[in-house]
């Protein structure tokens, strides 16, 4: 799972007799399948292991795509953390920066993590006052980025200066200048290449769209070491079930490589459905090329253009029970937001990121 936020959260019970499997016991009650933190740290400042990090969170209503979330065992709204467990959150969030290439702007109270669709306090008001100081302390061992670089173009090199201070929104064409600079090189050594792809994710002066487009092209595989440039999956086999072959356009055209990322993604939302649900999956279209999406009156913006989309079907269930079931598991922070419409004999579904849903029954 490639990782973009660390989300922090408190349990809203008593510090000091809260136990993970009382965690897990009350996620699992809410028909999670089990504890949705990666990681738990007990009053003692004891780190326990939640959810395996390499699988995504249940933690953060709409944000709980490409992100980690960890919680302080006390309801800080009326007490405060240990100072044990202050000194554990600072040990996790140090090492998840330097496992995932992340910088501090990285690190969120679940109340403001972008994305995020649930009301809340979390992690409270007792911990939300230590963030300054716990990010300044993370910091003090990250790796600043650089802000020499050896891009020529003025321009780029003004939105990468902006992107670092975190002091000034990003207009669209700057971010793609940056994403320029990482696809080709734009004149930088390795080492730069991958502080403009840490720059272009962490930072927050940018507008929805933009964030979007870098969502898009930039992409991670967690290292120790940065590598120069955005790594992509190989091989036909996708996740355990699904294979790129099965998202080829129906003319027959295979799926883009500069799309790859997509269908990967696509493909490991579809297999928390398939294991869900415990029936193979049936791809009636997946990716489509122009000519292609024309021909079969597609919307001139249809996701399937981007290999993000797929009309779907089990062989025993009806589609609007298959609908149901997806919609279940967005709700649950399972599957990630996006389009969902059910027609007489499939589902769309698709990854776009925000919410649409339609019928043509």
């Amino acid at each position: 799972m490639r990782v973009f936020k660390l989300v922090v959260h408190h349990s809203a019970s008593p510090r000091d007799t809260t136990s993970v499997a009382d965690i897990t016991r009350w996620h699992r009650e809410r028909g999670f399948s089990g504890i949705g933190y990666h990681k738990v740290i007990l009053g003692s400042g004891q780190i326990q292991a939640g959810r395996s990090e390499s699988m995504m969170g249940a933690h953060a209503l709409g944000a709980n795509q490409n992100s980690l979330g960890v919680c302080l065992t006390g309801n800080f709204e009326n007490e405060t953390p240990s100072a044990g467990q202050i000194t554990s959150l600072v040990t996790v969030l140090k090492d998840w920066c330097r496992q995932h290439s992340l910088g501090v702007n990285a690190i969120y109270g679940h109340y403001n993590v972008p994305g995020g669709r649930t009301a809340t306090a979390c992690p409270g008001k007792n911990l939300k006052s230590l963030f300054e100081d716990i990010k300044q302390r993370v910091q003090s061992s990250t790796p600043r980025y650089k802000i020499e670089t050896k891009v020529k173009d003025s321009s780029v090199k003004a939105a990468l200066h902006r992107a670092l201070a975190d002091d000034g929104r990003l207009s669209f064409d700057e971010v793609k200048g940056l994403i320029t600079a990482t696809m080709d090189g734009g004149g930088t050594d390795a080492q730069e290449i991958a502080d403009l792809q840490a720059i272009l994710v962490n930072s927050r002066s940018m507008d929805s769209r933009s964030r979007q487009l870098v969502d898009q092209f930039v992409r991670f595989t967690p290292r120790t070491t940065p590598t120069p440039a955005p790594s992509r999956p190989t091989g036909n086999q996708l996740t355990a079930n699904f294979k790129l072959g099965e998202f080829a356009c129906n003319d027959g055209t295979p799926v883009p490589d500069s799309l790859r990322s997509n269908v990967q993604e696509l493909a490991e939302n579809l297999q928390v459905l398939r294991d869900a649900v415990g029936q193979p999956i049936h791809i009636n279209s997946g990716y489509r090329t122009p000519n292609y999406n024309r021909a079969v009156g597609g919307v001139s913006n249809s996701q399937h253009l981007l290999a993000k989309a797929g009309d779907i079907r089990f062989g025993s269930m009806k589609p609007s029970d298959v609908r149901s079931r997806i919609l279940s598991l967005i709700g649950e922070g399972k599957m990630k937001q996006g389009g969902v419409g059910l027609y007489r004999t499939f589902v769309h579904y698709d990854i776009r990121g925000t919410k649409a849903r339609w019928s043509k029954v």
